[in-house]
């Protein structure tokens, strides 16, 4: 006699469901999902592994996903992921590292996400990776160092001086401004400060 537990000629589906944890990672670091059966199974489980674009962007990080899990002695074992996302995972094994590398550019992107789904017989679940930027997490800080000119200004005139990002920025960067006092003093000078740009239109 031939027993199912595959959802096949009437049975009831034990392939076991899998989760995704979110992660946190530096930008230029490997993000490193934990991909979890819910049981050890007794016979190897296909996994099917999609990556998608959160806020992030296929030029964020890499379409190459790789699969490892550490077995009874301690080694890592590499699986291989096919082109199609899926990765057989030996029976016994609960417990997978699925590692996707992310891209070091230099422009300030501020936090940036993109998904891991996997996907088994009886259930999908997604974990998102939260790429940083900013110096948290490990991260270089990519926000754009400022400038400013000195400048020279006629009595009566308004004082207009040139503030420059060292590089344009994907999102918008916060910029403090503080007036403070040398030969002059506050009675010279007004407290308020009005900001403008050039647009791409020039307007």
């Amino acid at each position: 006699a031939t027993i199912y537990d595959d959802g096949t000629n009437g049975s009831i589906d034990d392939t076991p469901t899998v989760s995704v944890d979110d992660i946190s990672v530096a930008e230029g670091s490997d993000a490193s999902f934990n991909v979890v059966l819910a049981v050890a199974a007794a016979a190897p489980v296909t996994v099917n592994l999609a990556l998608a674009n959160g806020t992030a962007e296929t030029t964020d990080y890499g379409a190459t996903m790789n699969a490892s899990y550490t077995d009874a002695s301690g080694a890592t074992q590499t699986l291989t992921v096919d082109a199609a996302g899926n990765v057989v995972v030996p029976a016994g094994v609960t417990d997978l590292t699925v590692s996707v590398t992310t891209d070091d550019d230099s422009v300030f992107e501020g936090p940036e996400t993109f998904t891991l789904t996997a996907t088994t017989a009886t259930g999908t679940d997604a974990g998102t990776a939260t790429i940083y930027d900013d110096g948290t997490n490990g991260s270089i800080d990519d926000t754009p160092t400022v400038s400013v000119d000195d400048i020279s200004v006629a009595e009566g005139s308004d004082a207009s001086f040139n503030v420059v990002l060292a590089a344009a920025a994907d999102v918008p960067v916060t910029v403090n401004l503080a007036l403070t006092d040398g030969s002059a003093d506050t009675t010279d000078y007004s407290s308020a400060m009005s900001v403008t740009y050039t647009d791409a239109t020039g307007t």
